[in-house]
């Protein structure tokens, strides 16, 4: 599987503003265009905030399903509080998904 260094695409170790994080989000988006399974890794990433997060991954959640995530896109090389923080935004994304699903059916 090919792997990809967040912080070659956002050229930063920093990936804290949500600009960065639309440049990330564009490169997944192109990437997951190709149908071929991808690594994600932020080795070498020094500090991650959620507003970087819900750019970058949190977005995927309004075009891609859970399901397609999960087989092409693997998100390696975290430390525990920015799996932390990722957890926190795919379940929020999840969440809002789920609501505007809702909200569409009323």
């Amino acid at each position: 599987m090919n792997k990809i260094y967040v912080k070659d695409i956002i050229n930063s170790r920093i990936a804290v503003s949500p600009e960065k994080g639309e440049t990330l989000y564009k490169f997944i988006v192109n990437e997951l265009s190709t149908k071929k399974p991808f690594y994600l890794s932020f080795s070498d990433v020094e500090d991650t905030t959620t507003a970087f997060l819900n750019k970058a991954i949190g977005n995927l959640y309004n075009n891609f399903s859970s399901e397609e995530l999960n087989k092409y896109l693997s998100i390696i090389d975290l430390d525990d509080l920015d799996k932390y923080l990722l957890k926190k935004v795919i379940t929020r994304a999840k969440v809002d998904i789920k609501n505007i699903s809702e909200i569409d059916e009323v």
